[in-house]
This record gives C-alpha cells, structure tokens and sequence, in this order.
C-alpha cells in the first residue's frame, strides 16, 4: 500500500468517525484535520485519488466553514494557508 493510500485510509475513517459522533475537543479536531493536511501534501505531485472528492465532501457536510483559520490567525499566515487552497483549515464541526 502506498503512502497515499494510506493517508486516504486515515482520512476516510477521520470523516466517518466525525460523521458517527461529531463531539470532539478542539485538539481532537484539529490533530483530525492535519491528516488532510497530511493527505495534501503526499498527493502534490501525483494525481489527486478519484476517493477524496466524495471523502471530502462528506467531511464538508459535517463541517461550517469560518472565516479565519481554526489553527489561528498567525499561524495560518506563517504556514501560507489560504481558504481556497487549504481549504480544510477554515472548517470548523457543526455545533
């Protein structure tokens, strides 16, 4: 199994255990979100899989996005993060 492959696994079963009990501590959450993180950046330079546009939309259905970046301000400025890019870091749980 390749590195991709298994980022896609673990972001599969991130969604779904969000989907089955959306009630996690903000550093739960965002330990969640940085496999995406983790995901983007071990499929830069290879073909995005055919999976993670339905994974991804089945974690945007359980997420709202915000307007600033769940890991802070600051450090999404220092890290470059943009909403159109990293999308995933301006998502937050429903509450």
């Amino acid at each position: 199994m390749s590195e991709i492959d298994r980022r896609l696994r673990r972001w599969k079963a991130a969604v779904e255990s969000l989907e089955c009990a959306p009630t996690l501590s903000n550093d739960e959450y965002l330990a969640l979100v940085d496999l995406r993180e983790a995901l983007h950046e071990a499929v830069a330079h290879h073909p995005q899989p055919t999976e993670l546009c339905a994974i991804d939309s089945r974690f945007k259905a359980v997420t709202d996005e915000v307007p600033e970046c769940i890991w802070g301000v600051q450090v999404g400025i220092e890290n470059c993060w943009t909403p159109h890019k990293h999308w995933w870091y301006f998502r937050d749980l429903k509450r």
